[in-house]
């Protein structure tokens, strides 16, 4: 009988020894995964720094855009202003460039009158002397 209580006995130890060994598996591969999960939380506070200024950027830039779209809306009401005074000189333009026509023609004539005694100028004079 003794040697069946030995037998139970080591029976019984081999099960508890492996049950530990995996125990120490299942907390090694614990206190690992702890430790990765630690070293992602330790670029955390750069991360949340980054985003800050991020952040503090962006919202100086809203401001800035808010004011650009306010003067681009004041430029528009000027271009509109200066497209319609544009278009009521077209036709005072238009009667200027007739009323001009007749005159270049006579200031062609008398630039080439001009040219004509410039010309007749440069020719030496005979000295009666």
């Amino acid at each position: 009988m003794s040697n069946e209580g030995q037998t139970e006995g080591s029976s019984k130890g081999l099960p508890a020894i492996g049950s530990l060994l995996g125990l120490q598996r299942t907390l090694a591969a614990a206190l690992n995964d702890i430790g990765e999960i630690a070293d992602g939380m330790r670029v955390l506070p750069e991360l949340a720094r980054i985003l800050t200024a991020i952040e503090d950027r962006v919202t100086s830039m809203d401001s800035e855009v808010r004011q650009m779209r306010v003067a681009v809306e004041r430029l528009n009401g000027q271009v509109e202003g200066l497209s319609a005074s544009v278009d009521g000189m077209a036709a005072p333009l238009g009667e200027i460039g007739h009323t001009l026509h007749p005159l270049r023609r006579s200031a062609s004539r008398i630039g080439r009158i001009g040219r004509r005694g410039q010309d007749a100028g440069a020719e030496p004079v005979p000295d009666d002397s």
